[in-house]
């Protein structure tokens, strides 16, 4: 089996569509049937959306608390019940590798 690794010279979002379609290739070839997605704002959704299409998989959609809903930072309800609309499972949830409960509680951070 040969694995591939990718660098990009700058992260960010100029980079979503590349990394789903290398994931696309991947999930084809071992057979995953449901792929796992931070999508803050929706837009990697729905991307993911249209990269997968050809294939019969479970995407989920991963979001961050409304505590940072000041910031500007969480999902619409409008996108959130478009993407469930179009078979996407949207989770809200708390940062795993950072915060603690608190943070779905804060606000002003």
């Amino acid at each position: 089996m040969e694995v591939k690794t990718y660098y990009f010279n700058k992260g960010g979002p100029q980079n979503t569509e590349l990394t789903l379609k290398i994931a696309h290739k991947r999930a084809k070839e071992l057979g995953i049937k449901q792929i796992i997605l931070a999508s803050t704002h929706g837009e990697t959704a729905k991307k993911a959306l249209k990269v997968f299409q050809d294939m019969n998989v479970r995407l989920i959609a991963v979001t961050i608390p409304h505590s940072r809903e000041e910031l500007g930072w969480c999902m619409e309800d409008k996108v959130k019940k478009e993407l469930e609309e179009q078979g996407v499972t949207v989770v809200t949830t708390l940062p795993a590798l950072g915060g603690d409960v608190n943070e779905a509680f804060a606000s002003g951070r």
